[in-house]
């Protein structure tokens, strides 16, 4: 077989042994392939023998590829849940379908306790509101409103906003703003016939939440 190529200095060559003899000799054929003195096979064959860089980095590009293939698909796995959890946080909340239509909103005996109180207070604050139109005192019509307003309200725990479906938490939320605003009404207007017209039409979105929700405590 003829040679491959063909050292500069071949007593330099012979001079060096292992690993430096090695090199020399790549460099070597690094000058030949250069100035097209091999042929391509003779460039492929003398580049697996000495492991010539390009072999090294395409195995370095294919192990980066694996590894960013890897991480997208880690990414993708972690997005999705995410998004699962935003689901069930904001918008599914944990409820059931009831036997007389309406969605049942699963929380604790706590929560359920909690929430009824809340609602109980409303009610007190309406029932003020209502009073204070017979006696003419928009004073207490506003303090009444705002003490049930968004401004007022405390906030819920996490997990038992969780549990909420979007729907209702968005009813909840529109329900006590508006209370802000008829307070601010009552302040500003002085006018009884109004805010008593503006309190029924808030009073819709409470008749809309009871017809359409109830609150069932867990079973342990």
């Amino acid at each position: 077989m003829p040679f491959l190529f063909k050292p500069f200095n071949p007593s330099l060559s012979q001079m060096l042994g292992g690993s430096a003899r090695r090199e020399y000799t790549y460099k070597t054929f690094k000058h030949f392939s250069r100035k097209s003195d091999v042929t391509f096979f003779q460039s492929k064959c003398l580049s697996f023998v000495f492991k010539k860089p390009n072999i090294l980095t395409n195995q370095y590009f294919l192990k980066e590829t694996h590894m960013q293939k890897l991480s997208w698909a880690l990414n993708i796995v972690l997005l999705i849940i995410i998004a699962t959890l935003l689901y069930m946080f904001l918008i599914a909340g944990n409820v059931e379908e009831t036997e007389d239509g309406r969605t049942a909103v699963i929380v604790t005996k706590a929560e359920r306790l909690h929430v009824l109180g809340d609602m109980r207070k409303f009610l007190e604050h309406v029932q003020s509101m209502v009073e204070a139109i017979g006696d003419k005192d928009m004073e207490i019509f506003s303090t009444a409103a705002s003490g049930v307003g968004l401004i007022q309200e405390p906030t819920l725990p996490a997990s038992l906003v969780s549990k909420m479906p979007l729907e209702f938490k968005t009813l909840g939320t529109a329900t006590h703003t508006a209370f802000d605003d008829l307070a601010k009404l009552a302040d500003e207007s002085g006018d009884f016939q109004l805010v008593a017209q503006e309190l029924s039409l808030i009073m819709s979105n409470c008749t809309y939440c009871h017809r359409s929700y109830r609150l069932e405590a867990e079973e342990k």
